[in-house]
């Protein structure tokens, strides 16, 4: 009942701040257009604790649960900048996901040094084990995108070879 009516407070918030929009890309993702300037890089350990999705959405991260998703363009133009060159120092984006139980998981990806570096946050998943509550550093080698079964899946290959994915979501 809690995850319901967080879920419909986004919807409201979203609704009554900015207008909604049909994504014709991934057929009707609602948009809200929230954004942090690029050099405004907000430590993950700044964040509160339970970090909601109302939140996460205000904060202008791409949000994904198991029924909706924010945002999803603002990781696609990032992605789109990164294959491109085009990324300037510290420009970032944040990926926040929650889990079924209603758990954050962060994963920042941030343009430093001519490097992208992901910062993925499980300390606020409180349903994992102890040694799963940490905040895991990689530095990424490439970052793109493959369609299983009518999802989408946003993977990662480090420079030391692991490949997973930092976010995925079902296709209409």
């Amino acid at each position: 009942m809690k995850r319901v009516v967080l879920i419909l407070s986004a919807m409201i918030l979203c609704f009554f701040t900015t207008s909604l929009a049909v994504d014709n890309l991934y057929n009707s993702n609602l948009k809200c257009s929230f954004t942090l300037p690029s050099s405004a890089y907000n430590d993950l350990s700044l964040l509160s604790k339970e970090y909601l999705p109302d939140e996460a959405i205000k904060n202008g991260d791409v949000v994904l649960d198991q029924i909706f998703k924010y945002n999803v363009e603002i990781l696609d133009n990032f992605i789109e900048s990164y294959e491109k060159k085009t990324l300037k120092a510290n420009e970032m984006v944040r990926i926040t996901r929650y889990t079924i139980e209603g758990s954050p998981i962060i994963s920042d990806l941030i343009f430093v040094n001519n490097k992208l570096i992901l910062k993925e946050d499980k300390s606020r998943n409180f349903y994992s084990g102890p040694k799963d509550l940490i905040i895991k550093e990689y530095e990424i080698k490439r970052i793109y995108t493959k369609v299983v079964n009518n999802t989408i899946f946003y993977m990662v290959e480090t420079t030391s070879g692991e490949k997973f994915s930092i976010a995925a979501f079902h296709i209409n």
